[in-house]
């Protein structure tokens, strides 16, 4: 009668369905946007905030989940584009992408990328940094390939050979190690951040977190949380940490300028170089 009754409260209200194959310890964690995209949101006492469009007097932490079965990944950046950076919003717009974060950290070129970054035949950024131990891979060379990974360059002797295998590739700093070990060492000045991370299934989270906190601290927060995180990339700090969601349901950028605070600039931050997803049905490359 149990399976029962869940049935009937799933047919009568649908949108307290968790997406297929949640543990029932998530089903109110997430919330699809669209088949293979999941958001969680947190306040800034770390509680769960139900539902895509709710209200949240204390934001903190939002997390996009994508399935890269229904979803590919692109790597954009205005030093192969030959442009001129944009805020979030209009890397959205102006290439048809249904979100977007930044790809790293960059240089005061205001172009070039503080770690290795290439993309199929464009290079951005050459020299792979030393501090820098993890690789966002996706664009796979060969099809037995796992579409998108994230390397871990101290958890694999061969993660050289590894990355040559994918056309795109973005080197930064590891939060969170293989199998959720605490990556970052010191704590150093609290700021707000974006992240990219691997989950244990496989699946990417696109992470932002508008609280003031030190990377040791969102490292430890990113591990307790139900995420099933497994490994975790920082892929940008301060004002220019940013997440963009823009699909029919919703269109929304982390963080607003009301998340702030009324004496921040209200300023549109702009974004050389991001990573972005579209749909697979109607990618051409």
């Amino acid at each position: 009668m149990v399976w029962l009754c869940g049935l009937l409260l799933c047919l009568l209200f649908p949108s307290v369905a968790s997406p297929a194959g949640e543990s029932a310890g998530n089903k109110n964690l997430w919330s699809e946007v669209r088949p293979g995209l999941s958001l969680a949101r947190f306040n800034a006492d770390h509680e769960p905030v139900e539902g895509i469009r709710s209200t949240m007097e204390d934001p903190g932490l939002t997390v996009l989940r994508i399935d890269p079965e229904v979803y590919r990944f692109r790597l954009l950046s205005v030093s192969e584009l030959d442009t001129e950076s944009l805020d979030l919003a209009q890397w959205t717009e102006k290439f048809g992408l249904h979100a977007v974060i930044n790809a790293g950290m960059f240089w005061e070129d205001q172009r070039t990328s503080s770690g290795y970054m290439r993309n199929f035949e464009h290079l951005n950024q050459s020299r792979i940094h030393p501090d820098y131990g993890g690789f966002l891979v996706f664009n796979p060379r060969r099809d037995e390939l796992p579409r998108i990974q994230i390397v871990d360059r101290y958890n694999r002797s061969d993660w050289k050979r590894v990355i040559e295998q994918y056309a795109s590739v973005v080197q930064n700093f590891r939060l969170i190690g293989r199998k959720g070990t605490i990556a970052w060492h010191g704590e150093g000045e609290p700021y707000s951040a974006s992240c990219i991370a691997e989950d244990t299934r496989g699946r990417i989270l696109f992470i932002h977190n508008l609280e003031q906190q030190t990377m040791k601290s969102l490292s430890r927060l990113l591990v307790e949380l139900p995420l099933d995180i497994d490994i975790c990339l920082f892929t940008e700090g301060g004002d220019h940490a940013g997440l963009r969601l823009d699909t029919p349901p919703v269109q929304r950028s982390w963080p607003r300028a009301s998340d702030k605070g009324f004496w921040a600039s209200r300023k549109t931050i702009k974004i050389p170089n991001v990573v972005g997803i579209e749909p697979r049905k109607r990618s051409t490359r």
